[in-house]
């Protein structure tokens, strides 16, 4: 991926969908999941770090152009239109991020 970042995934929510190594609470561990297994003799692994979109750059953008665009506005004709521009682009990066 282009930007990501890693979050805890308990193993009580979920496990992992390809068979892998992952790094968990107790080191990298492979996991299969034809049988739903990690491959160790530990039992306690609580958690797994999974690789997910990091957006940080792009709202970093994103806010940044609307407040250059936002305090050179003439409010008087092009408010409606800004703040449309506005919502639909931040709704854009809430949705993946979500």
């Amino acid at each position: 991926m282009k930007n990501s970042k890693y979050i805890k995934v308990s193993v009580s929510d979920r496990t992992p969908d390809i068979r892998d190594y992952y790094d968990t609470n107790v080191g990298l561990i492979l996991f299969t999941p034809h049988n739903k297994r990690w491959e160790t003799e530990n039992d306690s692994i609580e958690y797994w770090l999974h690789e997910v979109p990091d957006y940080e750059d792009e709202m970093k953008e994103m806010l940044e152009e609307a407040i250059q665009y936002l305090t050179q506005c003439d409010w008087r004709s092009n408010m409606i239109e800004t703040y449309g521009n506005f919502v639909m682009n931040a709704q854009e990066v809430l949705s993946k991020i979500k």
